[in-house]
């Protein structure tokens, strides 16, 4: 397995490098799917890829199991911070005199759709 990801990112550094681009090998990372892989050395332009266990690839946590518990883990930290970031601002308007349409147009539009997609992963991740 190790020799066919090293022939293969060895033919995708070629294409690249006819294209005019490059592969930076520092910010590109290796994550090798399933329960008993071991760690697989691949290079690019003679630097060692990094391995991980898991990445964050266009807003999903993906993890090398495919169980999306770092998925649901990601969401609901991301559900509390936006909870907090809404309490901390309220407790900095005490007193303050602000149009309730304001608040909601807040909560719609940050707050509950978080909430909703923190929702939804954990319900897919339970079906799992």
């Amino acid at each position: 397995m190790e020799s066919a990801l090293q022939r293969d990112t060895d033919m995708l550094t070629e294409w690249a490098r006819k294209e005019g681009m490059q592969i930076n090998a520092e910010k590109t990372k290796l994550m090798v799917f399933g329960r008993h892989t071991h760690n697989v050395v691949v290079k690019v332009n003679g630097v060692s890829l990094e391995n991980v266990d898991s990445f964050k690839y266009l807003g999903v946590m993906l993890d090398k199991e495919l169980n999306f518990a770092a998925q649901v883990d990601y969401a609901v930290s991301k559900g509390k911070r936006a909870c907090a970031k809404v309490g901390y601002l309220i407790d900095g308007l005490k007193g303050v005199n602000i149009d309730m349409g304001i608040c909601n147009k807040v909560h719609l539009n940050y707050v509950k759709c978080i909430i909703v997609y923190t929702h939804i992963t954990l319900e897919l991740y339970r079906l799992d």
